[in-house]
């Protein structure tokens, strides 16, 4: 069975992310939800490399936890 691994995309929002992985997922977000970001999941063999030239210039990723991908992704949903 594949894994699945979450990413956050964007420069600001990824280096928050690594300097405050110990945080709760719930402090994170309220951070990163004021910055430029995006987020995506791929499977464990796949590499976000095909996502990375789409936003062209985005140079900065980390991979996430689930719990964080889901909070900032329904903050991107609210806001459409």
């Amino acid at each position: 069975m594949k894994k699945t691994i979450y990413y956050v995309f964007g420069s600001s929002a990824a280096e928050y992310h690594f300097n405050h992985k110990k945080m709760s997922a719930k402090n994170i977000a309220k951070a990163i939800i004021k910055m430029d970001y995006s987020v995506s999941l791929f499977d464990e063999f796949s590499h976000p490399s095909e996502l990375l030239e789409e936003f062209q210039g985005w140079d900065g990723y980390d991979v996430i936890s689930e719990e964080l991908y889901a909070i900032l992704l329904d903050n991107i949903k609210n806001q459409d």
